[in-house]
């Protein structure tokens, strides 16, 4: 809806109205003499003969004239617009900041219109729809309200994990047990055997670094074997152990070297230029 401007031309010396008047009617800001005679420059504004469907086009010489009563009307989006009056062979007089009934209103709408596209813009929906549309999962109901969406993924969501058996690439796991991949990459997890958990565990590998002559005590906390695995660097590695009656007595050991629980290893280094450095292996 556009605003509605309407009004009446009277002549400034006898006070009857003028027929056939020419209203120009510019947006706002356009200058006028100092006599506000004339408008000296300025954009014609857009109006129409009826409300926003006829364009008057006056950059093309079209214009807006007084009746017999001298009344004239026009419609714009404009909220206030400056009009210059024209008669008897030239302009008359020019009125600034004209406000136009409806304007605000119009513009008004206009920028709520916006406001709903925005809105349908976020929400991903058609323009005035009155629900969310279709869904790909089984969630959310197809034609949901915002807040039914909402308690939908609440309810699933507050659900958890499924209760009972759980199922890992064909298995029906009932009671306990250990769920791995024995391979980097994606895929289904599996159960694991004893003997991959304990390839996993034994595949550890302790290092011990030395930059000068020195030694390091390793703590076994259950009973295993440690095969020496290489050396690198210049020097010499010696291992002793003890047992876990006595863990400060050591006696010579090589590899591989058996350990009960509670038992110490310690490795010492001698004779070491620069860095020395032994990996073990734990095999058992």
């Amino acid at each position: 809806m556009a605003g509605h401007k309407f009004d009446t031309v009277e002549d400034l010396v006898t006070g009857r109205p003028v027929v056939g008047a020419t209203i120009q009617v510019y947006e706002a800001g356009a200058t006028l003499s100092a006599d506000h005679t004339t408008v000296t420059s300025g954009t014609y504004a857009t109006i129409y003969s009826d409300d926003g469907i006829t364009l008057i086009d006056q950059a093309g010489g079209e214009r807006v004239t007084t009746r017999t009563n001298g009344f004239f009307e026009f419609w714009t989006n404009e909220n206030s617009v400056v009009i210059q009056i024209s008669y008897g062979g030239g302009p008359k007089w020019a009125i600034d900041d004209v406000e136009i009934t409806g304007g605000e209103v119009n513009s008004d709408l206009s920028a709520l219109g916006v406001r709903v596209d925005n809105h349908d813009a976020l929400l991903g929906t058609a323009t005035n729809a009155q629900d969310l549309g279709t869904f790909t999962g089984s969630t959310i109901s197809d034609n949901s309200s915002v807040l039914n969406a909402l308690q939908e993924l609440e309810t699933a969501v507050e659900a958890g994990a499924p209760t009972g058996d759980v199922t890992a690439s064909g298995l029906t796991m009932s009671s306990a047990r250990v769920l791995g991949r024995t391979g980097a990459g994606t895929g289904a997890i599996q159960e694991l055997t004893a003997a991959q958990v304990r390839s996993f565990v034994l595949n550890e590998v302790p290092v011990f670094n030395f930059s000068d002559d020195g030694e390091a005590r390793f703590y076994a906390d259950v009973a295993m074997t440690l095969t020496h695995q290489s050396t690198s660097g210049t020097g010499t590695i010696a291992y002793e152990k003890s047992t876990a009656a006595a863990p400060g007595t050591f006696s010579s050991a090589t590899s591989p070297i058996t350990l009960e629980a509670g038992a110490w290893l310690k490795v010492s280094a001698s004779s070491v230029t620069g860095l020395v450095a032994a990996a073990l292996k734990r095999t058992a």
